[in-house]
């Protein structure tokens, strides 16, 4: 647990493990003990860096004058890579932290051994964006907690809805424990998730990629992640069929087990 002071924010961070440098980059709203699950199965392995985007978790929201945007974000993150002198890693992201994963890696290209882009976009489809809008517009009438828990339907399983509501629980019961977003900053990620259209930029990506879609999220359907795969160049498409867009949490062990071939076959290591 530590903090980097990067030019005009602190940014929180933790590093676990040992191995080859994986960078997680956490969704909307979501700070970086929503990767802890992942990395407790990656960490024998790999060592891995999860943070806090500005404004969430322990991080400052900071004093730049640069609008809250994408460009901000990656900004941030080549930072905290540049202090803590990690030269090339594999980084990984998942729904907004995905679209966060991508703009970087246009933008940084030489920084990066390979991406891992999970139910993510690359452009907004007219449902995700009405559901983005619907966000926005529920933020001026209820409390950040309930605007969040609106996503439930989307994110979930029939499976989990179905037939194991003890992990929906337990994942509500985690997020109560931790320290909301403010709506201010929600807004701010809202308005990126809403804004971000790379759809024609993604095919400049020329590291190993793995695209995942789940078949039962109902947020980001797969087709947003199945049209990322076909523009970048050598993509390899993955479908989970049997989650939903929290697939990090209610498939960890497919999840991890998928990263750990992923990321071996580019290091060249034998399973």
């Amino acid at each position: 647990m530590a903090i980097c002071t990067i030019s005009t924010a602190n940014l929180y961070y933790e590093i676990i493990g040992n191995g080859p440098l994986v960078v997680l980059v956490a969704g909307l709203g979501s700070d970086s003990s929503s990767w802890l699950p992942v990395v407790k199965q990656l960490q024998d392995s790999y060592t891995c860096l999860i943070y806090d985007h500005r404004g969430l978790g322990k991080s400052s929201l900071g004093n730049s004058e640069h609008p809250y945007d994408i460009e901000l974000l990656t900004a941030d993150l080549e930072e905290l890579l540049t202090a803590l002198n990690w030269n090339q890693v594999h980084l990984v992201g998942q729904s907004m932290g995905g679209v966060v994963a991508q703009a970087y890696a246009i933008r940084y290209p030489k920084r990066l051994l390979s991406l891992a882009l999970h139910v993510t976009w690359a452009r907004l489809r007219p449902r995700l964006r009405l559901i983005f809008e619907e966000q926005l517009y529920y933020l001026d009438l209820l409390e950040i907690q309930d605007v969040i828990r609106l996503l439930g339907p989307y994110i979930w399983s029939n499976t989990i809805l179905g037939e194991h509501k003890e992990m929906l629980e337990s994942f509500r019961e985690q997020r109560r424990e931790l320290l909301p977003p403010s709506k201010d900053v929600y807004r701010k990620q809202l308005g990126i998730c809403l804004a971000y259209d790379g759809l024609d930029a993604v095919s400049q990506i020329q590291v190993p990629v793995l695209v995942t879609g789940a078949n039962e999220d109902f947020l980001v359907t797969a087709d947003h992640c199945q049209e990322i795969a076909k523009r970048i160049p050598h993509a390899t498409y993955h479908a989970f069929e049997k989650y939903g867009h929290a697939v990090s949490f209610e498939g960890v062990e497919d999840f991890c087990l998928l990263t750990k071939n992923f990321i071996r076959k580019i290091e060249g290591v034998k399973a």
